[in-house]
């Protein structure tokens, strides 16, 4: 599995199978700008960032098929979004679990960009919001100052997370 970041596109190659040297190549920009990459263990593939240009811009998390295809098996069409308060969301960071529940991280900030949040949202494994996870599947921490573009995600404990 490769994947190649050039400017604000992402091309994942996909190998069309581990027998032969051919490949296969899904777009999967969308409009979407890309924070965050995981290539899980069976080589299926998490992106997160978020669709800029909307009234409000939201979490966007996607994952695709280990040969390259959008997994349809997972949210809606491949797709989960997630909005907090009505502010503009950017996703950063990803992490699996046990049991594969997707948590991700980042910030939310108003539309004046005074007031910024660290924010998290945890995943089931077909992309539902995991319900167990702060309130309806979303954390929110307040505040962080400035816009949050620097904002780091915490480390995780190896002995705490499991690579799915």
């Amino acid at each position: 599995m490769k994947f190649i970041l050039i400017a604000c596109f992402v091309i994942l190659l996909f190998p069309r199978s581990t027998h032969a040297r051919e490949w296969s190549i899904e777009d999967v920009t969308l409009g979407m700008d890309i924070y965050a990459i995981k290539v899980l263990k069976d080589e299926r593939v998490l992106v997160a960032g978020v669709i800029p240009g909307n009234p409000d811009d939201d979490f966007v998390v996607m994952r695709y098929a280990a040969d390259g295809p959008v997994d349809t098996t997972f949210g809606k069409e491949g797709m989960v979004t997630t909005d907090f308060d009505g502010n503009d969301d950017v996703a950063q960071s990803i992490r699996v679990g046990v049991g594969g529940t997707v948590t991700v991280s980042g910030y939310s900030c108003t539309k004046d960009g005074k007031d910024c949040s660290f924010v998290s949202a945890r995943y089931l494994s077909n992309g539902a919001p995991d319900l167990t996870f702060g309130a309806g599947g979303k954390s929110i921490r307040r505040p962080i100052s400035g816009d949050g573009s620097n904002f780091i995600t915490p480390k995780y404990d190896e002995d705490q997370m499991s690579a799915q």
